[in-house]
């Protein structure tokens, strides 16, 4: 029954629900989470996942955040090591992001998956692919453990009086980001289209700050 789903997320290969009865999650498509039907024409409960608050979905892998203790877990494929444990294994089955703080909101897309913390100031965790900079590490260094983009987020060192990502949502090859004191946009990475909205087409290992927007919702009101 549709009154009885609690979240649904779609993806470029698949989708997901989370039940509001028992907190259990369903996946169908690719990568569902389930060792005996890992693809399916319909819809097959991910194993060992009950509760999710989120779920997130990459082209290949996807991640749920569980409410208790704010731990994250992920599966699908692992070749940038997006799944976050350290490896470049791929696994049929969610396994958990390892030393990673607990998560208030969770975002993923392509290859790589960002975190941000619930705590003052906030900290944002991201991993998985770096190939145009889109975790924001200065680099194009792939990352298969969680690294965090500590507070603040910041263009250069004149700019350390900005608080701390608030709001961190990644597309395909860029990341976008929301501080948390004077709301100002960031984003990173790819930016060959000008999807980076800092005035250029040149790419950027490090937060940019995009143009005349100000107090703008990133991803999902709040």
């Amino acid at each position: 029954q549709g009154d009885d789903i609690l979240l649904t997320v779609i993806g470029r290969h698949g989708s997901c629900v989370t039940m509001a009865a028992d907190g259990a999650t369903f996946c169908w498509g690719q990568q569902t989470g389930n060792r005996e039907r890992p693809s399916s024409p319909t819809p097959v409960a991910v194993e060992g996942i009950v509760g999710a608050t989120s779920v997130v979905l990459g082209h290949h892998h996807r991640c749920v955040l569980t409410p208790e203790d704010g731990a994250v877990y992920c599966w699908g494929d692992n070749d940038h090591g997006q799944l976050g444990n350290g490896s470049l294994v791929s696994s049929l089955v969610p396994v958990q992001v390892p030393d990673l703080p607990p998560a208030e909101r969770i975002s993923a897309s392509g290859n790589h998956t960002c975190i941000t913390t619930p705590e003052e100031p906030a900290r944002a965790f991201c991993w998985g692919d770096n190939s145009v900079g889109q975790l924001g590490m200065g680099d194009t260094i792939d990352r298969p453990s969680p690294i965090p983009r500590e507070s603040p987020l910041v263009l250069n060192p004149t700019l350390v009086r900005w608080p701390a990502a608030k709001r961190i949502v990644p597309a395909a090859k860029h990341t976008c980001g929301r501080t948390q004191g004077d709301r100002r946009l960031v984003c990173w990475g790819d930016n060959s289209w000008g999807q980076l909205g800092d005035g250029t087409t040149t790419s950027r290992h490090t937060p940019a700050i995009v143009d005349a927007v100000d107090e703008t919702p990133v991803g999902y009101p709040g």
